[in-house]
């Protein structure tokens, strides 16, 4: 008889438990709000007006340099010269915090390169620099929603090199054109980790 009631009262026990858990259980499920959606977040970046979804490649010739020298005539370079050139980011209507990366192929990276990459600023504010080749910065959401925008001015120099005037002539004469220094633009949601220079 001893058994049976203890067989008895560990099953009404167990009843007991499964049923309040159960219904602990509907009580929370009942109070979850289902009825909103989540929506993506926009993502509308333009890179000197071009709309990009992530990457963006292109290059930068000696035309595209506005270029300070006080060893030439007004417009014209030639080797010692330095220039910049800018680019406007503008994220319009996108509603997360990014960050970008300008990785670059200059004469440090490729000696065949005439020009050399010495910084990288946002609106006067130097670059992160995290890699040999590769500047770094921060799109925070509070300036795109104060419709902000960021002028990123690249600082170039054309390095007199007594090793190169074979080429620097060559440029000179026209003998050799294109594209000097090829440049990526990467744009990735940031969430707030750190970025570290390689600068120290």
């Amino acid at each position: 008889m001893k058994e049976y009631r203890t067989i008895i009262l560990l099953g009404l026990t167990s009843l007991l438990l499964v049923f309040g858990i159960a219904y602990t259980r509907s009580r929370l499920v009942a109070n979850i709000d289902t009825s909103q959606n989540a929506v993506l977040a926009k993502w509308n970046i333009t890179l000197n007006n071009t709309l990009i979804t992530q990457t963006m490649s292109d290059t930068i010739a000696l035309g595209n340099i506005t270029w300070t020298n006080s060893h030439a005539n007004p417009e014209k370079v030639a080797p010692g010269s330095s220039g910049i050139v800018d680019l406007v980011i503008n994220p319009q209507d996108t509603q997360v915090s990014f960050r970008y990366d300008i990785t670059f192929t200059d004469h440090n990276v490729d000696p065949n390169v005439l020009l050399t990459i010495t910084n990288m600023s946002a609106n006067g504010n130097n670059l992160i620099h995290t890699a040999a080749n590769t500047y770094t910065g921060i799109f925070p959401l509070s300036e795109i929603e104060n419709h902000q925008t960021k002028v990123i001015t690249i600082y170039i120099s054309w390095l007199n090199d007594e090793n190169n005037n074979e080429t620097d002539t060559q440029v000179g004469t026209g003998e050799l054109t294109g594209d000097l220094i090829g440049i990526t633009f990467v744009a990735k949601q940031y969430r707030g980790e750190p970025i570290a220079s390689i600068d120290g």
